[in-house]
């Protein structure tokens, strides 16, 4: 029967994560790199697991254009080589510099491009009419206005082509707030669209597509973050499909970390107690973790360790009175409740029974506000 539960609650977290899978970018600016430096880039960011280039059209000049178009043509046959979308921001001032109609974008697909990006709208009307493309291309709208969407939605736009995509910000204390964040996302998705938000990499050589670069990130909130925890605070916080890299070039070691932060959960860094028994350190780090649906204000109880390890020995150890980013498991004392994982909220007393197992680094102790009833959670050691 024990099997049987878990087995059953085991199914039910993979189907829930696979619902909540993530997709990762990589942002370049052609008018100011190396064509070979960026390919070397596509691929290193493709054996990451990344889909998607984001590049910036919006200070492309006429003396300049061709070259740069020449050079976009170029990324976008790497780009489908390695299986990678690539999407163009624009304006309304792109189109009229090259004379093109919105009512044909050929003039993208012939680049290479997947999609394009409308950092300023047309207007509602002609923004949902893009999705109609006859090239059948991805149409991005800004996400970082809120209820934006509301009007392009009233115009009756091909919902499978359209994808929001939130600004970044070049300047320190631009950013956006969290609060402002989850509103836009919210708006937005209501209607069943996709989002993306961009991260900052951390190397000193970053450059983005203006001369002021103080870190393309979306929330202002990310910008003193490693580019790592920037991804798993954008995750933990909800809503969000994908996660770009806005500038360029973000190291090897930040897109190996962006490809390992396990998509759209709350995931924190720990410090595990050096003596835990084995049978501890396997229910850390066996599975994911999910947080009952009746969830207490003092902790999130994950319970399925309570019948694949319902044979196991856990005697009483470290049992110290609890606190906010503690991470617990039942011991022998608890009878039925042995094996049970608790991350603690609040601090409260230890009548024995609990194990301290872990602890979430004071860093990502923020982390914890995202653990929603009913939502994994996972630890990275």
């Amino acid at each position: 029967m024990e099997k049987l539960i878990s087995d059953y609650i085991n199914k039910m977290i993979a189907e829930q994560l696979k619902e909540q899978q993530g997709t990762l970018g990589i942002s370049l600016y052609p008018d100011k790199s190396d064509f070979e430096d960026d390919k070397a880039y596509i691929e290193l960011a493709a054996k990451y697991g990344f889909t998607k280039i984001f590049t910036a059209l919006l200070n492309v000049k006429p003396d300049n254009a061709e070259e740069v178009f020449a050079k976009i043509k170029k990324l976008g046959a790497v780009a489908k080589t390695n299986s990678m979308e690539l999407m163009l921001d624009i304006g309304p001032q792109v189109f009229k510099m090259l004379n093109i109609s919105v009512d044909d974008l050929s003039f993208f697909t012939d680049l290479g491009a997947t999609g394009i990006r409308l950092d300023i709208g047309f207007g509602s009307e002609k923004d949902a009419a893009l999705t109609r493309n006859e090239q059948g291309i991805a149409i991005e709208v800004n996400a970082s206005f809120p209820n934006a969407i509301d009007s392009i939605m009233a115009c009756q736009p091909n919902i499978d082509n359209l994808i929001a995509c939130h600004n970044y910000f070049p300047q320190k204390y631009t950013g956006l707030g969290e609060k402002l964040f989850k509103a836009c996302n919210k708006s937005i998705k209501q209607y069943g669209v996709k989002i993306a938000a961009f991260v900052r990499t951390q190397n000193e050589d970053n450059f983005g597509v203006w001369a002021v670069s103080e870190g393309l990130c979306t929330l202002e909130v990310s910008r003193q973050m490693s580019t790592d925890l920037q991804t798993r605070h954008l995750w933990a916080l909800g809503d969000i499909d994908q996660v770009i890299v806005g500038d360029t070039y973000a190291t090897e070691a930040e897109l190996l970390a962006m490809s390992k932060a396990r998509p759209k959960v709350a995931t924190m860094r720990i410090e595990v107690t050096e003596d835990n028994s084995e049978a501890e350190n396997e229910i850390l780090f066996a599975n994911y973790h999910v947080a009952r649906n009746d969830m207490s204000d003092y902790m999130a109880r994950s319970i399925v360790a309570r019948f694949t390890h319902s044979q196991s020995d856990i005697p009483a150890n470290n049992t110290r009175n609890l606190k906010r980013g503690d991470v617990v498991i039942c011991n022998n004392g608890y009878g039925h409740y042995k094996a049970e994982l608790q991350l603690v909220l609040q601090e409260m007393e230890n009548d024995g029974n609990k194990n301290v197992v872990a602890r979430v680094i004071d860093e990502e102790l923020f982390l914890l506000d995202y653990i929603t009833p009913g939502k994994p959670f996972a630890f990275i050691k």
